[in-house]
């Protein structure tokens, strides 16, 4: 491991929970309203906390911050949005999101992060 290319950080993960069971019974235009939905209220939390998105994978995104408490911030700012949407939308397209948050040394390669941080907030959602 090459010094340059480690530092500490503070990664989150966090994804729609139960994607897989709640996909299987939506239209591919339904999953692609999903997913978008999901990406307006992660997205702009990550950045107003001032969050990196490491990389987005379909229902889940990887980001990191320099500050554990924002972090949590932008968690709860999530889990918020996702309630208030919630609260208008009917049963069959409401969802719910799991957030994993560990801080430590993390090394970069190619854009991406690998180490025991990203695999404990992983584990953790």
């Amino acid at each position: 491991m090459h010094p340059d290319n480690s530092y500490n950080t503070t990664v989150m993960f966090i994804d729609i929970a139960g994607y897989t069971a709640k996909t299987s019974k939506l239209s591919r235009t339904a999953l692609k309203s999903l997913l978008e939905e999901f990406e307006k209220v992660v997205t702009p939390s990550i950045k107003n906390f001032g969050g990196k998105i490491i990389k987005g994978m379909g229902d889940a995104y990887l980001a990191t911050f320099h500050s554990p408490t924002n972090a949590l911030l932008c968690s709860a700012e999530i889990q918020k949005k996702i309630k208030e949407r919630n609260d208008k939308a009917p049963p069959g397209e409401q969802f719910q999101a799991r957030a994993g948050i560990s801080s430590g040394e993390v090394y970069e390669r190619g854009g991406d992060i690998f180490g025991e941080p990203v695999n404990l907030a992983s584990r953790m959602q």
